[in-house]
């Protein structure tokens, strides 16, 4: 190798600058891949949610329940492990699915229809119209209404047994039950891409 007059070695020409390594982009992270009919589901109730609040983006979910949460009071059907039923995944349900649920923990959202005068009982209406009853294991020491979100465990009777609710916030626009329950729709047509419905922390 001939030296430079200066008595140093020629430097090699310059490469193209190799790629980036993929490790740790965050392009290279693995994506769920949605069947086109779950996309196209997706974006259609992404935009009806737009057009129901007035044109702006999809209203944030109702903040965690701080709400009651009804002594359990040694009732037996909700003895085995309703304690820790906040500490595992919760299926998204409407009426027509409750029978399928027997004995399993389940979120369901509805409108207050009526209360029992005991205060023990709640009835509510899901998106289809359809009644659903919650037991409270204490009665109602507050006035309720409008639309709830209920955490409980499907009775051998079809009820809720109801561990906590929250009640949702509709001083700006009503919740859209009939478009709740096209989300619902998805959710269980496409299990395997929305497997836990709600959780620990969603």
């Amino acid at each position: 190798m001939t030296r430079q007059a200066d008595g140093r070695l020629p430097r090699p020409p310059r490469g193209p600058a190799p790629p980036p390594s993929p490790r740790g982009s965050i392009d290279s992270r693995p994506s769920i891949a949605h069947p086109p009919a779950a996309a196209a589901a997706l974006t259609n109730l992404r935009l009806r949610f737009r057009v129901a609040s007035g044109g702006g983006e999809v209203p944030p979910r109702p903040p965690r329940s701080r709400g009651r949460r009804p002594s359990l009071g040694g009732r037996r059907e909700a003895a085995p492990a309703m304690g820790d039923i906040h500490e595992v995944p919760r299926p998204r349900i409407a009426t027509g699915q409750l029978a399928q649920h027997i004995g399993q923990p389940v979120c369901f959202v509805g409108r207050v229809e009526k209360i029992h005068p005991s205060g023990k009982l709640i009835v509510l209406t899901d998106g289809l119209g359809k009644h659903t009853t919650v037991e409270l294991s204490e009665p109602l020491d507050e006035e309720i209404s409008g639309v709830i979100e209920v955490v409980g465990r499907v009775t051998n009777q079809a009820t809720i047994m109801c561990a906590s609710f929250v009640q949702f916030r509709e001083d700006k626009s009503a919740f859209d039950l009939e478009l709740y329950n096209e989300a619902l729709k998805i959710i269980h047509e496409f299990r395997e891409y929305f497997p836990f419905g709600t959780g620990i922390n969603t």
